[in-house]
């Protein structure tokens, strides 16, 4: 009688356990979803650290770069699926590194193009449109960024795990 109580025990504790992710499964589907948030942003800091004007050259390998990383990272982030049935979290990283991915073959192409341009052509108007393009990048990124880190707030209280911690 015994070993029949134990082993109903054990299965109940079994069915209890392998119901759904947990914690641990979070954890990783966090790491996961900021992996590839951070190749995009990176990628990004990259272009923007190469615009200083010192190097030509290397402003259009960070602009095809970040164009290129970002879109791997679409490519990756649009192969997972949402998190024990919810997506909020997901949608924010796919909308971050999609925004990333369109500026990279937008504004920051149009930077470089300008930039790059013999300096006696370049005219006031293209430092202009220089600044508009930074600071639309700027703004864009600060916007969908800002969505990831409360999205992700809000993953890991439901899930119990705190940001930036070793577990």
């Amino acid at each position: 009688m015994k070993k029949l109580i134990y082993s109903i025990g054990a299965l109940g504790l079994l069915a209890l356990v392998s119901c759904g992710p947990g914690t641990k499964d979070a954890l990783a589907y966090n790491d996961k979803i900021m992996d590839i948030v951070n190749i995009a942003t990176l990628a990004q800091n990259n272009f923007f650290d190469q615009t200083d004007g010192h190097n030509m050259d290397s402003l259009k390998l960070t602009q095809s770069h970040y164009s290129e990383a970002s879109k791997k990272c679409v490519e990756d982030i649009n192969k997972m699926d949402g998190f024990a049935d919810k997506k909020d979290y997901l949608n924010a990283a796919i909308k971050f590194v999609k925004t990333l991915d369109v500026m990279a073959d937008n504004e920051a192409k149009q930077m470089v193009d300008i930039m790059t341009k013999d300096t006696s052509e370049v005219t006031d108007a293209d430092i202009s449109k220089v600044e508009e393009l930074i600071t639309k990048l700027d703004e864009e990124t600060k916007k969908v960024s800002q969505e990831v880190v409360d999205a992700q707030q809000a993953f890991s209280k439901e899930w119990k795990f705190e940001i930036g911690k070793e577990h």
